[in-house]
């Protein structure tokens, strides 16, 4: 699976809360179109809206990073 294709960690913790990016826009005092922006990985939520987005979205701002690739050397 080409890791482009992968929804976005923040992406997959909106929708567990059901927001709208609109929704988590204005709860987080962002527009909608930044929320778009972070979750396509175009830009990258300061800790102050890393902390912001982790309650909005009761979760641990780790889990709104994305995953490393590892590789297995061998």
């Amino acid at each position: 699976m080409n890791f482009d294709e992968l929804p976005s960690p923040i992406k997959t913790q909106r929708y567990k809360q059901r927001l709208t990016q609109y929704e988590l826009g204005k709860l987080i005092g962002t527009s909608q179109a930044y929320v778009w922006r972070l979750e396509k990985g175009y830009c990258v939520p300061s800790p102050v809206l890393l902390k912001k987005l982790s309650l909005v979205l009761r979760c641990k701002q780790a889990d709104l990073l994305p995953k490393e690739e590892t590789t297995n050397a061998g």
